[in-house]
């Protein structure tokens, strides 16, 4: 008798003590940034979790789908509306596991309010050089390649002939034009 009560306190001690342990929760996400253009679009990523999670946006502008899941592998969608606004902006998805939360940053362009084209005859391009605060721009080099700026940007072209470079922009105060070798025009009206 002595014997069963020590062997069931024992099993009632193993139950409550295994009955306490909790497993710590999990999250592991794919990235913990995510940059988007003026004109909005969307993502997708892959995370996982050990425990049922929930997704919450910081802006209106920044929309989830699904907003909660169960555990294992998941992939959360983050949406983000065209930025009409004049300056670029930050905002934040929160994904939570148990009690454990993780945030992705998600930074959106400005709108590009400057446009700069010129025409251009020859086999290569260097891209002008932009100056100013938080310069966004996209170049159209005219022969169906679109690239985003970068200060040390060349283009070679497949064939020659005239080509219409357009460089769409924002935060640029001013520019420079390396060589002006094959440029026969430059269109400022909307600088």
């Amino acid at each position: 008798m002595k014997k069963s009560l020590i062997l069931a306190f024992a099993a009632l001690l193993l139950v409550g003590l295994t009955a306490c342990h909790r497993e710590e929760p999990e999250l592991d996400l794919s990235a913990a940034e995510y940059v988007f253009k003026s004109e909005g679009g969307s993502t997708s990523i892959s995370f996982q979790c050990n425990y049922k999670w929930k997704a919450t946006s910081s802006s209106p502008w920044i929309h989830i789908s699904p907003e909660s899941g169960d555990k294992g592998s998941n992939t959360l969608t983050i949406t983000v509306d065209a930025n009409t606004g004049t300056s670029s902006r930050t905002g934040s998805v929160n994904v939570v596991c148990e009690d454990l939360m993780r945030g992705v940053r998600v930074t959106q362009a400005q709108p590009f309010s400057q446009t700069l084209s010129l025409t251009f005859s020859g086999t290569e391009l260097e891209a002008p050089l932009l100056a100013g605060n938080s310069i966004h721009a996209e170049i159209d080099w005219g022969d169906g390649v679109k690239e985003t700026y970068a200060k040390t940007l060349t283009h070679t072209y497949a064939t020659g002939g005239e080509h219409t470079v357009t460089l769409k922009m924002a935060g640029a105060v001013s520019f420079e034009i390396g060589t002006v070798a094959g440029i026969s025009e430059i269109d400022l009206s909307a600088f």
